[in-house]
């Protein structure tokens, strides 16, 4: 995105599971409720992506926001404060829980995971896909036989 270092907490938690199917989506494909994008800086957030149009041109009327799109930066000091090369913003692409596939007997941990968009292609090119516009993959792992109870 251009706006720090990537961290796919998402993909990395995926990787920890016992079992892991990667999917296509369409526009129709509804993610979890978000943030999907978390800004971070020094271990603090500092802007995430916003979907509900209410609540974001609500940030908008704050002048300490910053809107690029639909990511919002909370405290645009923080960018007049960092320096880009030698201290980014961390990019963070967190897990998604996936309470249906949780529900499941003898099944836990169940988490989706956005791929980053090199990892996206090279999935739809590994499935035979075309990489059209508005198509894209998720991830999803999960565990049998943990000690989690339903």
């Amino acid at each position: 995105m251009g706006l720090g270092i990537g961290d796919n907490r998402g993909v990395k938690q995926v990787h920890e599971n016992d079992v892991i199917f990667a999917f296509t989506t369409n526009m129709d494909f509804k993610w979890p409720a978000g943030p999907n994008v978390v800004l971070m800086h020094h271990g603090c957030v500092v802007g995430e992506d916003v979907d509900d149009e209410r609540k974001l041109e609500e940030l908008k009327c704050c002048k300490t926001n910053l809107i690029i799109g639909n990511i919002v930066i909370f405290d645009t000091g923080v960018l007049k404060r960092m320096d880009g090369k030698k201290d980014p913003l961390i990019v963070v692409m967190p897990p998604k829980p996936c309470p249906e596939v949780d529900e499941v007997p003898e099944v836990c941990n169940a988490t989706l995971a956005s791929p980053s968009p090199p990892s996206d292609e090279y999935m739809k090119e590994r499935m035979g896909l075309k990489n059209i516009h508005g198509t894209g993959t998720f991830m999803l792992g999960f565990d049998f036989e943990c000690s989690c109870k339903h």
